[in-house]
């Protein structure tokens, strides 16, 4: 950890030498992500190169920064719609992962390596001294067979420490493969929400459509009923006319009969036909009454069937601001109480 913080502390020294070209208050790593994003708009390729020329600075400061911002550029292909933070917090956090796992690795390598050079540098020693002392050999064979077991462990945290980079590297394809699959998660999802929106907008449409049929059929069916009625009423008024009529002529001629044969001196007939003529009479008053009565039972069911139309047009026209005496008596109200109702598409 101590190499870490040391090779951490060795990039912030880089980065206070790179040149204020991306603003006074700009940190290294906006100024040269600023140069990559400038260079990228102007569609040339982004280069340490250029972006040195640009920025100024330490040439390793500009690398470190120049390859992490391809990388997120790389994500950002990927994963379009995923937030720029989201992937540079990711990016970030994988590459000072890899970086300090690097840069431990390569510190830990030098130990070896020097520790290596020296234990070769003893054995070499120590094979010259068995060499000049023959006497000494077994010590100086225990001691030899010891410092190669030494050697051989400091190999195996050699290869470990090789191993724990290969694995980080790939725990860092793992996550950008998790984030391709939560975007194309994303993408699914809201092709699924267009679809139950578009089902609904139909399905609201067809609602529309047949509650439009439905007032259309039973408006019809009203209009249907009151003709019905007043046809009915007008053939009714025309029998009990026509009925009277007969009647009346009837009457008429019995009475002339009857007054002739009574001037011919029949003075019983006469009060038999005084008497028809009563019960004449009472028969008309009869069905003067029942044609009253029929009359009264007709105006009462027309008044009933007024009031249901009335009640049903003065809920329509609560319901669409246009006034009840309108619907009744203009015509063109009930076009405008269509196209209230049953909005068209032009219209929307």
């Amino acid at each position: 950890m101590g190499d870490i913080t040391k090779n951490r502390e060795g990039s912030a020294r880089g980065e206070g030498q790179i040149s204020t070209a991306g603003g006074a208050g700009a940190t290294a790593r906006e100024r040269i992500f600023g140069a990559c994003d400038s260079i990228a708009r102007d569609q040339k390729r982004v280069t340490e190169a250029a972006v040195l020329g640009m920025v100024g600075g330490s040439s390793s400061t500009v690398h470190r920064y120049v390859s992490e911002w391809k990388g997120l550029a790389e994500l950002r292909n990927q994963a379009p719609s995923v937030p720029s933070t989201f992937l540079e917090g990711i990016q970030k956090l994988f590459d000072e992962l890899v970086a300090d796992a690097k840069a431990s690795g390569r510190a830990r390598e030098d130990e070896l390596e020097e520790e290596l050079e020296g234990l070769k540098e003893q054995v070499g020693q120590l094979n010259t001294e068995i060499d000049q002392h023959g006497t000494e050999s077994r010590q100086l064979n225990d001691t030899i067979q010891g410092l190669t077991l030494k050697v051989a462990e400091l190999e195996v945290q050699r290869d470990t420490l090789q191993a724990d980079l290969r694995t980080a590297e790939a725990y860092k394809g793992t996550l950008e493969q998790q984030l391709a699959d939560e975007e194309a998660r994303a993408k699914q999802i809201e092709r699924d929400a267009r679809a139950q929106a578009d089902q609904l907008r139909k399905a609201h449409a067809d609602e529309l459509q047949r509650l439009s049929d439905v007032y259309t059929r039973n408006e019809d069916r009203l209009y249907q009923d009151i003709a019905q009625m007043r046809d009915d009423l007008k053939s009714k008024d025309q029998a009990m006319e026509d009925k009277l009529s007969e009647q009346r002529a009837d009457l008429a001629q019995e009475c002339e009969r009857k007054v002739s044969e009574l001037q011919k001196g029949h003075a019983a007939e006469l009060d038999r036909l005084n008497d028809r003529l009563d019960e004449l009479v009472g028969e008309r008053k009869t069905l003067d009454r029942e044609r009253r009565e029929e009359v009264k039972n007709l105006i009462s069911e027309h008044r009933k069937e007024t009031s249901k139309l009335m009640a049903i047009v003065e809920t329509v026209a609560g319901s669409t601001g246009i006034s009840a005496d309108r619907l009744i008596n203009d015509d063109g109200a009930m076009g405008e109480l269509r196209d209230s109702l049953f909005p068209s598409k032009d219209t929307k």
